[in-house]
This record gives structure tokens, C-alpha cells and sequence, in this order.
């Protein structure tokens, strides 16, 4: 009968390692993005980097919405990098005259 609890135990904590390891993934794609240094970069790039930025935006808004409590500030401050990079790389279009 012992066996049967630890079972459950057990299983419980690979169901939350699991978790754990899915909700992480977005983050380090934000991470490597964030990372990158822009300025620099010809047009192309920029224009490539700015939709990676804007794929990347919807992966975390939706690992957001699928965010459990203690995930979720995390979540957000990845949220908030990646936007505040988005508009940064957008102006530099802008200013480049070249359409993001």
C-alpha cells in the first residue's frame, strides 16, 4: 500500500517538472531575441527581426494567458522586453523609410 501514495507523488511531480519546462520555452526565444543587437543591421534585417519580434510577441501573449500565478510576472516583464524592443525596431524602420 505504501508504494501506491509515492506513485502519485511522483507522478504529480513530473506532471509539474513538465509544466515547467513547456512554459520556459517561450521565454528563452524571448531571451535570444531580446539579446540581439539591432542597430546596425541593414534593412532586411531589420525587417526580418521585426517580424520575429512581432511572432514572437504573440508566443507570449498567449504562454500569458496559459500562465499560471507564479509564472505569470515573469511572463509579463518578457511581455513588456519584447514590446518595448518591437517599437524600438519599428522607429528605426521608420526612420530608415523603409515600411516594418
Amino acid at each position: 500500500m505504501p508504494s501506491r501514495p509515492l506513485g502519485l507523488v511522483g507522478l504529480l511531480l513530473l506532471v509539474a517538472a513538465l509544466l515547467v519546462a513547456c512554459a520556459q520555452g517561450p521565454g528563452r526565444q524571448s531571451e535570444q531575441l531580446l539579446a540581439r543587437e539591432y542597430r546596425g543591421q541593414s534593412e532586411a534585417e531589420l525587417q526580418s527581426y521585426y517580424r520575429q519580434l512581432s511572432d514572437q510577441l504573440v508566443r507570449e501573449t498567449r504562454a500569458l494567458r496559459q500562465a499560471g500565478p507564479l509564472a505569470r510576472p515573469a511572463a509579463e516583464k518578457r511581455l513588456e522586453l519584447l514590446r518595448g524592443r518591437w517599437n524600438e525596431v519599428r522607429a528605426e524602420l521608420r526612420r530608415l523609410e523603409a515600411p516594418p
